[in-house]
């Protein structure tokens, strides 16, 4: 699992693809990061996390309903 925070903000920034969030001080390092995290996720067979994507999140068991292994 891969915790992207806010370097990923939703599944739809994550793309392909990737879509800047915001404002980024550079569209072109943030899409550079974004594919980094793609590659790595796929290299390591992770899921990618994002940082404000209520679908996702809800998506997702939550502590009141157990637990993750």
């Amino acid at each position: 699992m891969i915790l992207a925070s806010d370097a990923v903000f939703t599944e739809e920034n994550f793309g392909p693809p990737a879509r800047p969030a915001g404002y980024p001080h550079s569209s072109i390092k943030a899409a550079r990061t974004v594919e980094s995290i793609r590659s790595r996720a796929k290299r390591l067979q992770a899921q990618v996390w994002c940082g404000h994507d209520m679908k996702q999140f809800m998506s997702l068991r939550h502590s009141t309903l157990g637990w993750y292994e």
